[in-house]
């Protein structure tokens, strides 16, 4: 009945369509996890729009779609692939994720049989926390995003999942298979701060716990200290005081694995820096991003 409602009086207004499907019922009580539009009518729809309206009204924990921009189910996209991730704002895409992409995909090949290798899926995910403006998401800015990772020929993710455990979860739902989460320097050590563990009785290492119960493990990528000229990798990072013999236990087991780069150079620009050079116009960005991504920077310079 509601989705009746929203088709006859919310056609103008996405927001007002999705957040009308879930009138008079708790959101407890339902999940969305997928909306898509079709037809003459819709033709003007652009349906990873809609996905996100899902993930921002919370009526889903996630929502994917893949290289063409068609919205596809976790269900069946996930289930018994082995699966690659990469969390990021991709704001912009970097030279730079594409190498932490390649260098965690050989070491997953190693843990992988050749039929776990075929099915296999390399996803790039966003969570909702990266894209809020103000307390607001830019549709034009995500859309942009999404373009760019389109473009280099891979699936997204959005998700409400700003703790690592959450989106782990998430992912374990569909699929038995390894996941390997691919991240930098700086992300693994948020995943020491309390704030990460505010809701979980046991803090901090219940949130571990939770991470690694099923096939889980973390591709750590090396960071570049300018300050004091060191290589910080996986084998000699520091983790915060009393974690650190914690986290020899996960190095050592392989929950934590060490990932090499492939262009050493990469590692001199953060993404933040590239955008200054975007924002004031500098050219120099054009060495940082990938080109297939260039069109979407040059469209988002000119808005």
């Amino acid at each position: 009945m509601n989705l009746i409602y929203a088709s006859f009086y919310h056609r103008d207004s996405l927001s007002d369509f999705v957040e009308s499907l879930a009138d008079g019922l708790g959101k407890d009580c339902v999940e969305i996890d997928m909306l898509r539009f079709s037809g003459q009518g819709f033709r003007y729809v652009d349906n990873r729009l809609c996905a996100l309206q899902l993930v921002q009204s919370g009526l889903t924990d996630a929502a994917m779609f893949n290289e063409k921009g068609e919205i596809v189910q976790a269900t069946d996209t996930l289930y018994k692939r082995p699966i690659l991730l990469l969390r990021g704002s991709f704001s912009p895409v970097l030279k730079l994720h594409l190498d932490m992409i390649r260098q965690s995909r050989k070491a997953f090949s190693e843990v992988m049989s050749d039929s776990q290798k075929e099915r296999a899926l390399e996803i790039c995910e966003i969570s909702m926390n990266n894209l809020l403006r103000d307390g607001a998401v830019d549709h034009e800015d995500f859309i942009d995003r999404a373009d760019a990772l389109q473009a280099l020929g891979k699936t997204v993710l959005i998700s409400r999942s700003a703790e690592f455990h959450r989106i782990a979860t998430y992912l374990s739902r569909y699929t038995a298979e390894p996941i390997a989460i691919i991240l930098s320097i700086g992300l693994l050590n948020e995943l020491f701060k309390a704030k990460w563990a505010a809701n979980l009785p046991g803090g901090v290492l219940e949130s571990f716990g939770r991470l690694f119960k099923n096939s889980v493990k973390l591709f750590v990528y090396p960071w570049h200290n300018t300050q004091s000229m060191e290589l910080v990798t996986a084998e000699n990072f520091k983790a915060p005081e009393n974690w650190q013999y914690f986290y020899q236990h996960l190095l050592q087991n392989k929950r934590i694995v060490p990932i090499g780069v492939g262009d050493p150079s990469l590692l001199a620009n953060t993404g933040r820096k590239i955008m200054k050079k975007i924002e004031s116009g500098d050219d120099d960005w054009r060495d940082w991003v990938p080109k297939e991504a260039h069109g979407m920077v040059v469209r988002r310079m000119k808005g």
